[in-house]
């Protein structure tokens, strides 16, 4: 892999140092090749598994956080919408927030972002829906 950077800043990452040299309308302070993996990630590049998974834990988590903050706390911290809501959306609403809360606790946690609330309900409605379709069978002996 081959970068172009700016200013000590990676503008291009590619496979050869043709591709960062034909960059269109961009000029190199330095480019030099590296063995390690690199990635972009929230519009910067990062080089090394480490520091990789470093950028991804901190945008996952922000991201969790943002879904939190957006997508739960304006509803289960306003007590008129909270009272308002059957007891189904107050269920939906308290286990999506703790799908939340314990995201980090997953191995590998970084590797994807949590579901928006749209989704995870949507995910748990298509359940329900399939298990009034077809019944689980459970044997009794």
């Amino acid at each position: 892999m081959f970068l172009g950077y700016q200013n000590d800043l990676i503008a291009v990452a590619a496979k050869t140092k043709e591709e960062v040299e034909n960059s269109v309308g961009i000029e190199f302070t330095k480019i030099e090749e590296t063995q390690e993996p690199v990635e972009m990630i929230c519009g910067t590049y990062y080089i090394g598994n480490e520091n990789i998974q470093k950028a991804k834990e901190k945008d996952v988590r922000e991201y969790r956080n943002y879904l939190l903050q957006k997508e739960v706390d304006p509803i289960v911290s306003n007590p008129l919408r909270w009272n308002d809501m059957s007891e189904y959306d107050k269920t939906q609403y308290q286990e999506y927030r703790t799908y939340l809360l314990d995201w980090t606790e997953n191995e590998e946690w970084w590797k994807s972002k949590p579901k928006t609330f749209e989704d995870f309900c949507t995910e748990d409605v298509i359940v329900e829906k399939i298990e009034d379709i077809i019944p689980v069978d459970v044997d009794e002996e």
